[in-house]
């Protein structure tokens, strides 16, 4: 008894020791999508940033990897392209992963760039180890757009990790 008490302390003081880092890093990507009619249209684009590409800049071990978090959404809008946008919701979807909604706003009040409402407790962590992972923003239009529509998002990642 004594021995298996002995050896779960020293299991809980060892746990102890790891320390969790979290880090900062802000990423951009550009959606895209033609022949937009007035109503909800989606804008995609590859996810770009992969789990091995986040824990290679952080010099760390994909392993190492705890979870990636959103703090921050800007989505920046071309001026006549934001007249006629009426709200728009940043999603997240994989091969293997359900889509999920990682900001929203609505309605959109003048400008061109927006900052989203950053839904809580999102993980990208599976999104970015999964193959095929898309960015897809929604957009609510007033009018059909023809040409090509596209907008920046700026996201703002809280990567967690072992140290």
């Amino acid at each position: 008894m004594r021995i298996a008490g002995f050896s779960l302390l020293i299991l809980i003081l060892m746990s102890a020791c790891t320390s969790t880092v979290n880090t900062e890093k802000r990423i951009r990507t550009t959606v895209s999508g033609e022949m937009l009619f007035s109503g909800p249209s989606s804008l995609q684009a590859p996810v770009s940033n992969s789990a091995s590409a986040l824990a290679e800049e952080l010099n760390i071990d994909v392993a190492d990897l705890s979870s990636i978090g959103v703090s921050a959404i800007e989505i920046s809008l071309a001026d006549e392209q934001a007249k006629v946008a009426e709200s728009l919701l940043l999603q997240i979807v994989s091969n293997n992963n359900e889509m999920t909604a990682l900001g929203t706003l609505s309605p959109l009040k003048g400008g061109t760039s927006f900052d989203l409402k950053v839904a809580e407790e999102i993980d990208l962590l599976p999104f970015m180890k999964d193959e095929g992972a898309t960015w897809v923003l929604d957009v609510n239009l007033s009018e059909d757009i023809m040409d090509e529509m596209q907008a920046t998002a700026d996201l703002t990642l809280r990567i967690n990790h072992k140290n």
